[in-house]
């Protein structure tokens, strides 16, 4: 059956046999490891979901101009790039200095030392599935304290969620 040359019946290597059948193995429990998984993945129906992001320090002269609600800029989450967002509310956050007065209380007053830098506060809104380890926007998990990124044709950047909101479905 198999001859000094390793070959059975003379025509078909041992260990060339072996390793296609190991091969055919592996991809057989690959399809159908596949096919269970897929099983098992629910179907989640997208949703709106809000949430705010925080960004600091943003060097701009004008962001009413900029950020304007119903404006709909690309969205990188993580740095992975997750569709598109639509801003709901732009809030300038007033750049202010705590100061101590002699009687011990605590005062804030306007910090005049950079006028351009702006704390700003965004409320976005995009279609996330909810899942049993939260919402996934285009994707990629979205959670409080998420490095986020906007993107559009005038600007660039760089914030973070600070809190998420699920939109009631009418």
């Amino acid at each position: 059956m198999i001859d000094k040359q390793g070959r059975l019946w003379g025509r078909v290597s041992v260990i060339d046999l072996t390793a296609v059948l190991l091969v055919g193995m592996v991809v057989l429990g690959w399809v159908w490891r596949g096919s269970q998984t897929q099983a098992q993945t629910p179907q989640v129906k997208a949703i709106p979901l809000e949430f705010d992001m925080l960004v600091r320090g943003l060097s701009i002269g004008n962001p009413q101009a900029e950020f304007k609600p119903g404006a709909t800029p690309r969205v990188v989450i993580r740095n992975q790039p997750a569709g598109q967002v639509t801003i709901l509310r732009v809030k300038l956050i007033p750049n202010v200095l705590p100061v101590v007065l002699p009687s011990g209380k605590v005062s804030y007053v306007a910090d005049q030392s950079s006028p351009y830098s702006r704390d700003i506060l965004l409320t976005l809104v995009a279609q996330a599935q909810m899942t049993e380890d939260g919402a996934v926007v285009g994707g990629t998990k979205l959670k409080v304290a998420t490095p986020i990124e906007l993107e559009a044709a005038r600007y660039n950047i760089k914030g973070s969620v600070i809190d998420l909101r699920a939109t009631p479905q009418e």
